[in-house]
């Protein structure tokens, strides 16, 4: 079967349904966003692990990171974001957990990984799982501007 006609297939199988409600449509895609979620731990998950290996010598690449930005189609700056938050998951037992249930995205985890091995972990959790991303990301953005002593 050629891409265009398994595409055509698959868009069928989302075809509009006038019957549908706001609500089905809305769960339906909360549903595939906590899907994807999970994916993208998992995915972190197999990075993490590349990495450990040196996985991305065979190709010749000098960080996992580069091997990345070449196999995913992403800029470099964030193929490293993706290996460091990947690496930094290792340490964050109840981040990595809401993260492959699919209840946090990766930019709520990306910006949590940052300051969150010299934070609270629950609580920085317990925010980011009620706050918008955008609010999540500013509060770590003001933790990590915070001098140690204040």
């Amino acid at each position: 079967m050629s891409a265009v006609m398994s595409r055509a297939a698959f868009d069928s199988s989302f075809a509009s349904e006038p019957d549908r409600s706001i609500d089905e449509l809305d769960a339906a895609i909360c549903r595939l966003v906590r899907q994807m979620n999970a994916e993208c731990y998992r995915m972190l998950v197999l990075v993490r692990e590349f990495d450990d290996r040196f996985g991305y010598a065979k190709w010749s690449f000098k960080s996992c990171a580069e091997w990345l930005a070449w196999r995913s189609s992403i800029s470099l700056s964030a193929a490293r974001e993706k290996v460091r938050t990947a690496q930094a998951l290792r340490t964050l037992p109840a981040i990595a957990a809401a993260f492959a249930d699919g209840k946090l995205s990766y930019s709520k985890v990306r910006a949590l990984t940052r300051v969150a091995q010299a934070h609270d972990e629950d609580l920085l959790l317990a925010y980011a799982l009620e706050a918008s991303v955008a609010r999540v990301e500013e509060r770590c953005r003001q933790i990590r501007n915070v001098h140690p002593d204040s």
